[in-house]
């Protein structure tokens, strides 16, 4: 059974109009949200929405592709709404799910690319380089550099009208990093004998040990507020909050620091399942990285505390990977036993 089929969003049929501004009927539409255990029932009941307000449109596709029929129920469905007015239409799917509506689009020559917007809010698997067939997809790309890295620059190329200039310009530097980092390690270490531990405790340290990138919090982007806990005040660019904004000026707040951290972790072909996870810490609002190594996910903050420590956190319950993974965590022995296998491998 698919571990994620009790957190993935399901149950999902709304239809209802929402009136415009009161002046005029500015802004008014219907809000059409639905799921895809739901697409037979449209199909079968409603069948289709008669209505002359535009359409603002939310489809929850997060599940897994295993048999020719949810094949053909996805072909039938999008086929169905085909001739909707939509205003916007948007897509939460799955690394399943999305190369299978790229090809459904492709094929239905797909009329709303103005308005659809294609984002993978799920990934099973986040450290295998998979086949998104992103080039045929119809409408925006709302995937972040780092679901892009394992991209070829052919495919970039075909995207660069479909996705934000600026997150394809940081996909492109990113890699320039991660083939650096990696390359530090395979001349540096007995690569192959690198445990999953040994990388998370490599790759952290690389971010803030003194003598390598020194990573230091952006205070400068924060302010602490009346209720005594620590708020963001985001630039222009907000790269305090990116992989390659953090890694560049060698500061960022948590969320930058964690994802740089996920990042160099989930692109050097390392079975890792490796996601940032965010919620609330004593201080507010915070960024950390999780890890799944053997089937339990570990704990690491590179701004509040350590890596592979207890939680001292409560996750936002919006989080797949706390409730699917048991969470563990590492004695101060183990710490030091993963310190001295990494002494052995050192060339």
């Amino acid at each position: 059974m698919d571990r994620y089929d009790k957190v993935i969003r399901k149950n999902v049929l709304i239809i209802r109009s929402v009136p415009g501004m009161e002046r005029g009927n500015s802004g008014a539409h219907l809000s059409f949200k639905i799921s895809f255990d739901n697409f037979s029932k449209y199909l079968n009941e409603i069948k289709t929405i008669n209505t002359s307000l535009p359409i603002k449109c939310i489809i929850y596709d997060e599940g897994i592709i295993s048999s020719n029929y949810d094949v053909q129920l996805r072909l039938n469905f999008l086929k169905s709404i085909q001739n909707l007015n939509f205003e916007k239409i948007e897509f939460k799917l799955s690394e399943s799910t999305l190369p299978l509506y790229n090809t459904i689009m492709d094929r239905i020559n797909w009329n709303h690319d103005d308005v659809s917007f294609l984002e993978m809010t799920v990934d099973r698997y986040p450290t295998e380089i998979k086949d998104l067939r992103l080039e045929r997809a119809k409408g925006k790309i709302l995937l972040p550099e780092e679901k892009l890295l394992w991209q070829s620059d052919y495919v970039l190329e075909m995207l660069k009208d479909r996705i934000d200039p600026k997150v394809l310009a940081d996909t492109d530097k990113l890699k320039f990093v991660i083939r650096h980092y990696v390359d530090q390690l395979v001349r540096h270490y007995d690569f192959e004998r690198l445990t999953d531990f040994d990388k998370v405790f490599l790759t952290y340290h690389f971010i803030k040990d003194r003598d390598k990138l020194n990573i230091e919090f952006a205070s400068e982007q924060t302010m602490i507020g009346l209720d005594g806990q620590q708020h963001l005040v985001a630039s222009e660019e907000k790269w305090e909050s990116k992989p390659y904004g953090t890694y560049i000026r060698r500061r960022g707040v948590c969320e930058g620091q964690a994802k740089l951290f996920r990042v160099l972790l989930n692109n050097w072909d390392m079975q890792v399942d490796a996601v940032t996870l965010s919620g609330k810490s004593p201080l507010g609002p915070h960024c950390w990285l999780g890890t799944v190594i053997d089937g339990k996910l570990y704990y690491h903050c590179t701004t509040q505390w350590k890596l592979f420590d207890a939680p001292r956190f409560i996750p936002n319950n919006t989080e797949y990977y706390p409730q699917i993974y048991l969470t563990s965590s590492l004695s101060s022995e183990d710490k030091l036993k993963i310190e001295r296998h990494i002494r052995t491998l050192k060339r």
